[in-house]
């Protein structure tokens, strides 16, 4: 049954709906199995009707003409077909198949975009989720902006005290290394 549905469906084997088409499959198989019937049906009785000797339709339908008088050039309608029963059904039964398989169809393109409709509803609700993270993260960032802006003077007084410090401990060191000095040439002086 599977590989009938690839057969029959062709391009839209690998849809993504294989249920529904399954079940349109199956409703195209049951209608083509009664248009079949119908058609052999219709073949017997034109067969039956005509003493035995098939009509040939393919030359007055290939110079349009629809069974009119040849003297006198008009055209009339197809003839009507007698009534009978069992045409009647195939035909009934042929209809309702195709609608069944046009109702599954219809069916399954409606659930695909209800789906589609759920998709986008999630895919909304993230985009607003992270759309509030975005807004929450941006009003800390300027919150710490606003932070860093009252603290940036201390932080310029800390670098400078810094700087200082650095200058201070550079003329420590050269004390201390003229008081060595200075400690040496006294120690040679009072030898």
């Amino acid at each position: 049954r599977q590989r009938g549905a690839v057969t029959l469906l062709g391009s839209r084997a690998h849809s993504s709906r294989p249920t529904h088409s399954l079940t349109s499959t199956h409703a195209l198989e049951q209608a083509r199995g009664s248009g079949k019937a119908l058609l052999k049906t219709m073949e017997t009785n034109t067969v039956s009707q005509d003493g035995g000797q098939a009509k040939d339709t393919s030359a007055s339908t290939a110079t349009g003409e629809e069974g009119g008088d040849a003297k006198t050039g008009t055209i009339s309608g197809p003839e009507p077909l007698p009534e009978n029963p069992k045409l009647q059904r195939l035909s009934k039964e042929v209809f309702t198949k195709l609608g069944d398989y046009m109702n599954a169809e219809i069916s399954a393109s409606t659930h695909e975009y209800q789906l589609l409709g759920k998709l986008n509803l999630v895919v909304a609700n993230r985009y607003k989720d992270m759309q509030e993270k975005a807004a929450k993260l941006n009003v800390f960032l300027r919150d710490l902006d606003d932070k860093y802006k009252k603290i940036e003077p201390h932080l310029k007084q800390i670098n400078t005290l810094h700087d200082n410090v650095a200058r201070l401990e550079d003329v420590v060191s050269k004390l201390d290394r003229y008081t060595k000095n200075l400690e040496q040439q006294f120690k040679q002086v009072y030898k």
